[in-house]
């Protein structure tokens, strides 16, 4: 994935920045939004995928307090364990240590998937503040 140029003289945070979309962690794009600048002072962008309702999101939620960030990022993280589960449950499987290479990854990808969906439909719902 090529990344977007930086002038940020640390090539390092650069990449760290896009990354991951801001809302819901899938691979940054490079689109970012930020409040305007008061004061002379420009507030840090929130890096963000290419998809409007990320940016909406980000831009309903940028001023959101870390207590309830954490709050739904913690119960974003339960239900994406919900859908892992799920599929052990699908698969008739309860002991990891008994799944196969490609059952593994489906069970990591319905974890991340379920993560995100309800980490970008929580924080939907939690704005605006």
């Amino acid at each position: 994935m090529t990344q977007p140029p930086s002038t940020h003289p640390d090539p390092t945070r650069r990449l760290g920045n896009y990354l991951v979309c801001a809302v819901c962690a899938r691979p940054g794009t490079g689109h970012g939004w930020a409040p305007p600048p008061t004061w002379g002072s420009q507030p840090p962008i929130a890096w963000l995928c290419d998809d409007p309702a990320c940016v909406q999101i980000a831009k309903d939620t940028y001023s959101m307090r870390q207590e309830q960030f954490a709050r739904v990022d913690s119960l974003a993280s339960g239900q994406g364990g919900e859908a892992a589960g799920a599929y052990l449950d699908e698969i008739g499987k309860s002991d990891m240590a008994e799944l196969a290479e490609e059952e593994w990854f489906e069970f990591c990808r319905r974890m991340i998937a379920g993560y995100r969906v309800a980490l970008t439909t929580s924080l939907a719902n939690e704005s605006p503040f």
